[in-house]
């Protein structure tokens, strides 16, 4: 009889997997900084759970200063940031192929996700702008608001305190946000019309 093939429901059993989710987070993690236990489905669509850090967004979520769908919005953001490969500093990704010469053309997917920050660059004014800044510091590089905040000098070369800085990052959330839901009911609108027909 051959052996019965692995799989993610016949590897773990339930007492096994409760105490794994136990020692989540270990000690010495909970020590540096607050986490947080996540359930998210990965690229099968199997549920993980694991421990994520709680950032600035997640913060402003805990403090009530903004709501689920501007958080949503800004890590939609990330993602497209990460996935644009904007990181000034990063390892070079092993998945890509060689290209002839030296060069590589850059791939759709990249190349999508640029496209994708770009817009949501220019809806909030450019990168030079205060929400553009925020936003590409603070949620795309995940700086802190208090690096950020420290290397603006505005008006009379003071640099910005950080509720300001606060402020500047919820109102640049929320009309990021509202670029997000504004391309989605397009969509939405779409695939209604395609299903009703």
């Amino acid at each position: 009889m051959p052996p019965k093939p692995v799989t993610r429901s016949n590897t773990m059993t339930k007492a096994t997997r409760a105490a794994a989710l136990d020692i989540l987070p270990s000690p010495e993690r909970l020590a540096q900084s607050p986490v947080e236990r996540v359930t998210e489905r990965d690229a099968d669509g199997w549920p993980v759970t694991h421990c994520r850090a709680i950032d600035t967004i997640g913060r402003l979520i805990r403090g009530g200063m903004i709501e689920v769908d501007c958080g949503d919005s800004a890590d939609r953001f990330r993602r497209d940031f990460h996935r644009a490969q904007f990181e000034p500093l990063c390892a070079a990704d092993l998945r890509r192929t060689r290209g002839a010469g030296g060069r590589e053309e850059i791939r759709d997917v990249v190349e999508d996700a640029r496209q994708r920050v770009w817009n949501a660059m220019n809806h909030l004014g450019g990168l030079s702008t205060p929400a553009g800044s925020i936003v590409w510091h603070v949620v795309g590089l995940e700086s802190t608001l208090r690096d950020w905040s420290l290397r603006q000098v505005w008006g009379a070369g003071r640099t910005l305190r950080q509720e300001v800085a606060t402020g500047i990052l919820v109102a640049a959330l929320g009309v990021l946000n509202g670029y997000y839901n504004q391309r989605r009911r397009p969509e939405r609108m779409m695939r209604h019309d395609t299903g009703s027909s």
